[in-house]
């Protein structure tokens, strides 16, 4: 099944939408108040910012995570596709973090990849049902400020020394 972030799921995203309409009005009103020339430098500047926020947009609504009997196969929120095959993933669970925001996430030790996959995205007490039913899963407390990664590069670290301890 595949999974993504939908603007029902993070209801957040209007609030671009908001900007990117709020910033032409700005725009067209310089443009009727301050004359030709300074409408015009308004308009593209609006211009540019409103595509910036555009290609933002894109790219979020465009991250999924599909999930099937060979592995999980990533698009993130940058547009870089990452494939995980079940055998790969040497770390998978769920974070929750400050005002108990969860976040799920697997990580590929061989290769040095983690994906992060945030309760924006719709269904993911679904998608970790799924991931669960191929993979075991943790269940991690964030510390205030502290992210994904850095617990990981912590639990790294641990396992490591416990590993050179036992040599």
């Amino acid at each position: 099944m595949t999974y993504r972030i939908t603007v029902k799921s993070n209801p957040r995203l209007l609030i671009i939408f908001a900007i990117v309409a709020l910033l032409l009005g700005t725009a067209i009103a310089v443009f009727f108040v301050f004359g030709l020339i300074i409408g015009i430098v308004g308009v593209i500047v609006v211009v540019y910012l409103d595509y910036q926020l555009y290609k933002f947009l894109r790219l979020q609504l465009g991250s999924y995570v599909s999930v099937d009997e060979d592995g999980a196969h990533c698009v993130t929120s940058v547009g870089e596709s990452i494939d995980f095959p079940w055998e790969s993933i040497t770390h998978a669970g769920v974070c929750a973090g400050r005002r108990n925001r969860r976040t799920a996430f697997v990580y590929d030790e061989d290769r040095d990849q983690l994906v992060t996959i945030p309760d924006s995205f719709a269904a993911l007490d679904d998608l970790i049902s799924e991931l669960g039913t191929h993979i075991s899963l943790g269940s991690y407390q964030l510390k205030p400020e502290e992210t994904v990664r850095a617990r990981l590069r912590s639990m790294l670290s641990v396992d490591k020394e416990s590993d050179q301890e036992e040599e």
